[in-house]
C-alpha cells in the first residue's frame, strides 16, 4: 500500500512532458553525460506518463482503489509498479554515482539540460545548475 501512495504521489506531481533530446550545446563540456541526462529523463518521463495514464483510464484516485481492481487490473498495475520503481531506482543510484565521482552536473558541465528535480532532492542534492 506504501509503495501505490507513493507512485500516486510521484504521478500526480511529475510534470506530464515528453522531453525531446535537446541539441548539443557548445558549451557542454561533457556531452556524452549530457545525452546520459536526456535518456535518463525520456525513460524516467515515460514511465510517470504510463503510470498516470494507467491510473485515469481505471479511475485510480486513491490509493485504495487498488483494492478494487480485478486480479488481471491488479496483475497490470504490478507490472507498471515495478518498472516504475525500477527506473526510478535505477536513476537515483546512477545519479549518486556521478554526483559522487564527478559532482553535479552543473550546466558549466553538461549545458541546460531538463531533468526531474525530484531525483536530486531524493538525495539531498538540491542544487540547481
Amino acid at each position: 500500500m506504501k509503495s501505490w501512495m507513493t507512485i500516486c504521489i510521484l504521478c500526480l506531481n511529475a510534470i506530464a512532458v515528453h522531453a525531446n533530446e535537446a541539441p548539443m550545446q557548445a558549451d557542454a563540456m561533457d556531452p556524452e553525460l549530457r545525452r546520459e541526462l536526456a535518456r535518463r529523463f525520456r525513460a524516467d518521463q515515460d514511465v510517470r506518463v504510463a503510470s498516470m495514464n494507467w491510473c485515469n483510464k481505471h479511475g485510480i484516485k486513491e490509493p485504495s482503489d487498488v483494492d478494487n481492481l480485478g486480479s488481471e487490473q491488479k496483475a497490470e498495475f504490478e507490472v507498471l509498479s515495478t518498472t516504475f520503481k525500477e527506473v526510478d531506482s535505477d536513476n537515483t543510484k546512477w545519479l549518486k554515482d556521478v554526483v559522487e565521482k564527478r559532482g553535479w552536473p552543473t550546466i558549466t558541465l553538461v549545458g541546460k539540460v531538463r531533468w526531474t528535480p525530484s531525483v536530486g532532492q531524493k538525495l539531498g542534492l538540491d542544487k540547481v545548475g
